[in-house]
């Protein structure tokens, strides 16, 4: 149904101006108009504020005169009276006093039964058109702190999203360096790519943004509720426009974090707007906020392209692992030494690299280039099997294995009994295969 509010006055005047404001930013889903007569066209609800003085004959006045009967029938105002869609208040500007029924043509003696509110144009002005305020929200049935609580849904299903997803941030942050052992082909590495960046990161971003807004939501009903009260007590400012940009600018700020360079660029553009729309308005306060936008994009830049260049060494130095396997399975030694040696330079955590060099050297019968690669890829890979969440240890046991064995043909027994009991506590499978393997 369409509201609408019709302020009713003579002259214009400071005080027809500022009830007009106040009522269009306090009730911003109702229609309002200021008119000197009331219009043909009839909303479906209508509320009439009408604006009353008296002496007009000393000069122009802001509400309809209350000593020049002629001139109220003029504006139509009986017609108000006796519609069930329309309601008229009477608001007596200053010392104007309403008159007597009898003194009245009979067709504007309904506005004598009307409760008449007051508004002095001193230093009482803001309590009276608080009091007009609480009239009008009766009137309308619409109340501006009468908001839905979204916050209670989007506070806790953004909060648990984060900590069901939260862990996905840890494992992207950590794979690639700590856990760069867990990926033996591109292919598997580029399915978990995708898994944490697309998949991981993308829901926690969403719910990172959700718990945002929830929590900006529920500032905004609060600020809301406590700006209605002190406003309707005459203590307080109309409500003031929300710079919604500014909030949602800072919002996918944060999420940039985890969703990447898009909602950067959708981020600023927001500041930058929200910036110049609302950086002059009463009581908004942009700066902070948008530097907080810049300070987050500015971060999460250079994040990604961290990310960005460390993951493309990692993917470089996995494709160049696996041609080096195909080198040592075709024969060709020379070729997949090279190719080892590309691929740990490419990324110096990718343990299986330097494994690679110790198989080859291992091969052409130099035990002492063996070691120290086989060394290499021990220090690379996990040395403890305590870790819940993480690669496989087989590898790390393995290297174990390797290197023990070498130490074993140079008859270094401590040092190959010391590893085989490493490569045990890490895999305890091995134990048993190699148990199985000695009694056969």
């Amino acid at each position: 149904m369409s509201k609408e509010i019709i302020v009713l006055f003579r002259d214009s005047a400071p005080v027809v101006h500022r009830i007009s404001e106040t009522l269009s930013e306090y009730f911003s889903s109702a229609h309002l108009r200021c008119e000197n007569e009331l219009p043909q066209h009839r909303g479906e609800s209508q509320v009439v504020i009408a604006l009353l003085s008296q002496d007009s004959e000393r000069g122009p006045t802001p509400g309809l005169p209350l000593d020049d009967f002629d001139a109220m029938e003029s504006t139509g105002i009986a017609d108000a009276f006796g519609r069930d869609s329309m309601r008229v208040i009477p608001v007596l500007l200053d010392r104007a006093v309403m008159p007597v029924t009898e003194r009245i043509p009979s067709v504007l003696q309904p506005l004598t039964f009307q409760h008449a509110l007051r508004i002095r144009t001193d230093k009482d002005l803001q309590r009276d058109i608080g009091r007009l305020v609480s009239d009008l929200e009766e009137h309308l049935d619409e109340y501006p702190d009468d908001l839905y609580p979204w916050d209670y849904w989007l506070l806790p299903i953004g909060l648990i999203g984060c900590l069901l997803f939260l862990p996905f941030l840890g494992i992207w942050m950590l794979e690639a360096w700590y856990w760069s052992d867990a990926y033996e082909n591109l292919t598997r590495f580029q399915e978990a790519r995708f898994v944490f960046e697309g998949v991981g990161l993308a829901m926690l971003g969403l719910f990172v943004f959700l718990a945002g807004c929830g929590f900006f939501y529920r500032r905004y009903r609060i600020d809301v509720g406590r700006q209605c009260d002190y406003f309707r007590s005459g203590s307080g400012e109309p409500l003031l426009e929300r710079n919604w940009m500014m909030a949602f600018a800072l919002l996918l700020a944060i999420s940039s974090l985890a969703w990447g360079w898009w909602s950067v660029g959708l981020a600023v553009l927001l500041g930058i707007v929200g910036l110049w729309k609302y950086g002059s308005n009463r009581g908004s306060h942009p700066w902070p906020i948008f530097a907080a936008v810049i300070a987050l994009s500015v971060a999460s830049i250079v994040h990604f392209a961290w990310r960005k260049q460390t993951l493309d060494r990692l993917g470089e130095s996995i494709a160049l692992y696996e041609r080096g396997m195909q080198s040592i399975s075709a024969g060709d030694l020379e070729n997949a030494e090279a190719l080892f040696a590309e691929s740990a330079a490419a990324h110096e955590a990718f343990g299986h690299s330097y494994q690679g060099l110790g198989e080859v050297h291992r091969q052409r019968g130099d035990p002492t280039q063996a070691i120290a690669a086989f060394t290499k890829a021990v220090e690379c890979y996990p040395t403890s099997d305590s870790s819940l969440i993480g690669p496989d240890h087989e590898r790390a046991a393995l290297a174990y294995l390797s290197r023990g064995e070498i130490y074993r043909e140079q008859n270094q027994i401590e040092l190959a009994d010391q590893d085989q009991e490493s490569a045990n506590d890490l895999d305890p499978w091995l134990q048993i295969f190699h148990g199985i393997l000695r009694f056969w």
